[in-house]
């Protein structure tokens, strides 16, 4: 479950994200999160999935979360957490693009 290690001065965010009827599957069976609703239908990239809402206190262990599931999954609120997940994007862009 998401939310085990967080900073305590933060206070819960309601996240939402597009999820692939794949990943959709696993979701309807064990949940992220206790609150965890699935939404409307929405299609991305050609690809139909669902609006998903949970809310959490935004740390590390959820950014990494969305990174472990690639395009199965897109972060679409709250802005700020977007913003940190597209600097960690970037930052292992960075890796890969550097020759060892």
């Amino acid at each position: 479950s998401i939310g085990i290690f967080h900073p305590y001065k933060e206070k819960p965010k309601v996240v939402r994200f597009w999820a692939s009827e794949r990943i959709l599957n696993y979701l309807k069976i064990r949940n992220i999160h206790p609150t965890q609703r699935i939404g409307s239908t929405h299609v991305i990239n050609g690809i139909q999935g669902k609006i998903v809402q949970i809310t959490v206190l935004v740390t590390g262990e959820l950014i990494n979360h969305f990174l472990e599931h690639g395009t199965e999954m897109r972060l679409l609120d709250p802005p700020e957490l977007v913003e940190k997940f597209k600097i960690k994007l970037d930052a292992m862009r960075e890796l890969y693009n550097n020759p060892v």
